[in-house]
């Protein structure tokens, strides 16, 4: 997206709105409106719409992102005390893999909860396609 365009076409559509004090309750919506109007074609004009990639995982979260961070880190120092078994960090690696596991279930679960409540009468039909 090219920023400058689109800060040019909304600095022109703004200078365009009405300025001066808002007297009543019925002319600060009106300007309001014209003001949210004016964002929205501009965002309409210059900002383009992407489509979601196929294997985006639609449940993941920044949670589970830090969760493998933290758990990657315990992975590489337990390859690096692997001579070492009776060493801490392995079992504090399980337990990490162990908690990463679990965190993914409840908020893969959580999803689909979710998922299954905003279904209405047209969506109905893809829930039934997966059963």
């Amino acid at each position: 997206m090219d920023w400058g365009l689109f800060a040019e076409d909304l600095w022109k559509r703004l200078k365009r709105l009405a300025t001066g004090e808002v007297e009543s309750v019925e002319k600060f919506d009106e300007q309001l409106d014209a003001l949210d109007t004016a964002v929205e074609l501009s965002i309409t004009k210059h900002v383009p719409l992407v489509c979601p990639l196929p294997y985006v995982k639609c449940w993941w979260t920044r949670e589970l992102e830090l969760i493998k961070k933290v758990m990657q880190c315990l992975e590489w120092k337990s390859h690096q005390e692997q001579l070492k078994q009776g060493h801490g960090v392995h079992e504090e690696y399980r337990r990490a893999q162990n908690d990463y596991s679990a965190v993914i279930w409840e908020i893969k679960a959580e999803h689909w909860v979710d998922w299954l409540e905003g279904l209405d009468e047209e969506s109905v039909w893809d829930a039934c396609q997966l059963a």
